[in-house]
């Protein structure tokens, strides 16, 4: 009888063994392309909004800024010029063009200054369309990579006078820097902490999971170019 039941109990202990493995090997790579998707939209759309703000900075100063800081203080401080035509007279004669129009004074042009924060709130209004109300991207961290102290570092090619180039790279390394705030995340609670330890413990070490996996890129050294790229491959 006590061999019967020593038997049972040790093929429950078995089958509960095996549910676990099981459950961990489907959770864990869920998990990380979770994490790492999440990770690397946040990225691009920290990159999409540089890339923006490069492109206003170049229209007023007629160069990209080169450090990040540069965009910093622009957007914080900052104004863009937008341009307009304006009517100088409720009545114009008939028959004259547009060109000869401006000429004779009948219209003006009219410079207005714009601040940049005002402009890139329409930006943060399309990278958060499709957000969840916690997860907004918002621009007084735009200068830092997600999950990391370091800021984002520019990069400006200077071997080619004719044509300015940069380019901002987010390796994959970067991208998943300390994995453990996303898996084991310090602000959930009690049950969700040890459900984290238990399956996704060291789980950014796993390198099956992250041999597919790419970094991102704003811009190019090499050619002209203002588009957010993949951008390297870690190793197998």
């Amino acid at each position: 009888m006590k061999s019967k039941v020593l038997v049972s109990t040790l093929l429950i202990v078995i089958a509960l063994i095996f549910v676990f493995l099981t459950t961990k090997s489907i959770l864990r790579p869920k998990k990380f392309a979770d994490v790492y998707t999440a990770r690397r939209e946040m990225n691009i759309n920290r990159l999409t909004a540089i890339a923006e703000l490069q492109k206003l900075y170049k229209k007023e100063n007629g160069e990209y800024a080169a450090k990040i800081e540069d965009l910093e203080d622009f957007y914080s401080n900052g104004f863009f010029t937008v341009t307009s035509t304006r009517r100088t007279s409720d009545t114009i004669p008939e028959g004259l063009s547009m060109e000869e129009a401006e000429k004779q004074g009948y219209y003006e042009t009219v410079e207005i200054k714009v601040p940049i924060k005002e402009k890139m709130e329409e930006t943060l209004a399309e990278l958060n369309k499709k957000r969840d109300y916690n997860d907004y991207e918002r621009m007084e961290e735009f200068q830092y990579v997600p999950f990391n102290d370091q800021k984002y570092k520019i990069e400006i090619c200077t071997t080619d006078s004719t044509v300015q180039k940069f380019a901002v790279y987010v390796p994959v390394d970067l991208i998943l820097n300390d994995l453990q705030k996303s898996t084991i995340p310090e602000e959930k609670g009690f049950i969700s902490r040890c459900f984290g330890k238990i399956f996704y413990n060291g789980l950014e070490n796993d390198m099956r999971e992250r041999r597919n996996c790419v970094g991102v890129q704003l811009g190019d050294t090499v050619k002209p170019s203002i588009e957010v790229v993949d951008y390297g491959k870690t190793e197998e």
